[in-house]
């Protein structure tokens, strides 16, 4: 499901505690956006498309993810797929850990990285970037990232690793395409409805329209406007008891809990407010931290 919505101001001071209040925005009707139970796992709807472009390019061969093949390595050799959105400054590459027994393992892999600048249409512009790098082994506190280094300005790229052997067999050639982004924080909290009488329910999102993602643990607080300021009310989100804690990803909202308006509810100006924490990928500065709010009504 998709959606557009409407510029809301974000935080944005480093390391402090900021209050972002706005006008209560809506997300798309339908399932989510109605009455019911919190839903069980929290699902992600679609805010801003950051990566349409690149899925109309040709397809390629993609990195291995979680476990690798016995060819690569022992049982409990594991990887994850070079970001889909880095940020100017990453190394572009996959991710290997060891999850195995010891706390090394001794490998003799040999990969060859590619990265090759794109135009809209996922044509070559310039020449291509090579670099070969010898993984020897790794240790379970270690998780390191190889691939090549983006430059700092946003572009189309595609990453492409070719996997051998000590003996120099072919162990698979795997591609990616990447959209090289500058770090921006855009986070919003969104109602399903902007205007509530007593005994409806609508749905929460936490959303990242920027470049990074959120992670919080769902403790929202529902506030009245009294003429003069802001009041606690008892009125309370409900959240599913079993729910880990959710992530907002890059251009996307994360839908896990319900706004139920009781019965008896005064008519007013409320407003609803969570505290996230905002991060990047690597390399990884300080997290931010603010609170999202957004304000609502009751009517009779």
């Amino acid at each position: 499901m998709k959606a557009a919505f409407a510029p809301l101001s974000g935080a944005n001071a480093a390391l402090v505690l900021i209050a972002v209040i706005a006008t209560a925005l809506a997300l798309p009707a339908g399932a989510l956006g109605g009455g019911g139970p919190p839903p069980k796992r929290c699902p992600q709807e679609t805010v801003h498309d950051y990566l349409a472009q690149t899925r109309a390019f040709p397809e390629l061969r993609q990195f291995p993810v979680g476990e690798l093949p016995r060819r690569f390595g022992p049982l409990g050799l594991d990887t994850s797929p070079p970001p889909e959105l880095p940020n100017t400054g990453q190394v572009l590459g996959p991710t290997f850990r060891w999850l195995g027994a010891g706390s090394r393992v001794a490998l003799d892999l040999r990969l060859t990285f590619t990265l090759t600048r794109l135009d809209g249409r996922g044509r070559s512009v310039g020449l291509p970037v090579i670099r070969t790098v010898r993984l020897r082994g790794i240790s379970g506190a270690s998780e390191p990232t190889l691939g090549i280094g983006v430059p700092g300005r946003p572009a189309l790229y595609r990453i492409e690793m070719q996997a051998r052997d000590g003996s120099g067999r072919s162990l698979g050639t795997y591609g990616q395409y990447s959209r090289v982004v500058r770090r921006k924080r855009d986070s919003r909290l969104l109602l399903g409805m902007g205007s509530l009488r007593p005994g409806d329910t609508t749905s929460i999102g936490i959303a990242e329209f920027g470049t990074g993602f959120l992670v919080y643990r769902p403790h929202f607080r529902v506030e009245a406007f009294d003429g003069a300021g802001w009041i606690p009310t008892t009125i309370q989100a409900r959240v599913p008891s079993d729910l880990e804690i959710p992530l907002a990803d890059a251009g996307a909202a994360a839908v896990c809990a319900k706004l139920a308006i009781p019965a008896g509810t005064p008519p007013g100006r409320y407003r609803i407010s969570q505290p996230v924490e905002h991060r990047w990928g690597v390399p990884r500065p300080e997290p931010v931290q603010s609170v999202l709010s957004t304000n609502f009504e009751v009517t009779p």
